[in-house]
């Protein structure tokens, strides 16, 4: 019954893994580039603070790629969407300054609702910017324009396969990060789902023994 029930639990968890990489950045000292590694073929989750001043990425591309960036904010921070805008610049060889890949100012209006279901959240999301990028290193500024606000940055649209424990830590990290309580684990299908399981199980087998019961005092 215990190898029954592991199993069980087991199967209803395993489809229910996201696929993503959360990392939550922050620099030593103000305006320090942050570098990451970005995996082309992955996508990857950043979770942002911005304490009064902007926040630099820096990544290098090896081959040519289209480069996908989406910002999102929690619903709950304010009445109204936070105005976030982000600048994406190459640098160029030999101490040659930067040039301009492009930029994305959100306006109140393009930020969208979205309920996603996965992390128990409801986030407000902007528009998609994508760029085609040759080789090189890569600045992504993020920034408003009193530099305040948390948000999480979706770098790239292929997913990645994490296991189902990693899953719930990625969840918990999003959901703390944005000031949510550990009680709105309860409300991600990667929790409810395998306890609904759990649950069902504990009755059937509480069930099981009551009649295995009566029919032994029969």
């Amino acid at each position: 019954m215990k190898h029954l029930l592991v199993a069980i639990l087991f199967l209803a968890a395993a489809p229910l893994a996201l696929a993503f990489n959360i990392q939550e950045l922050s620099p030593e000292r103000p305006y320090d580039p942050l570098g990451i590694e970005y995996d082309q073929d992955q996508q990857m989750v950043l979770l942002g603070n911005l304490d009064q001043f902007p926040l630099m990425y820096e990544m290098k591309v090896e081959r040519e790629i289209e480069l996908r960036l989406q910002l999102r904010q929690s619903i709950r921070a304010s009445s109204m969407p936070v105005p976030f805008s982000l600048i994406v610049v190459k640098q160029e060889i030999e101490g040659r300054g930067v040039t301009e890949i492009g930029r994305m100012s959100s306006e109140p209006v393009n930020w969208t609702s979205v309920k996603d279901k996965n992390f128990g959240m409801t986030f407000r999301e902007s528009e998609v910017f994508t760029a085609l990028i040759e080789p090189g290193v890569y600045n992504i500024e993020v920034s408003t324009p009193e530099n305040i606000g948390k948000y999480m940055l979706l770098v790239g649209n292929q997913e990645l396969g994490v296991s189902y424990g990693q899953t719930l830590s990625n969840i918990r990290t999003t959901q703390k990060f944005f000031g949510y309580s550990i009680f709105s684990m309860l409300l991600v299908p990667q929790v409810y789902y395998p306890l609904g399981v759990l649950i069902l199980l504990f009755g059937i087998h509480r069930t099981w023994k009551l009649r295995k019961n009566i029919s032994h005092v029969a």
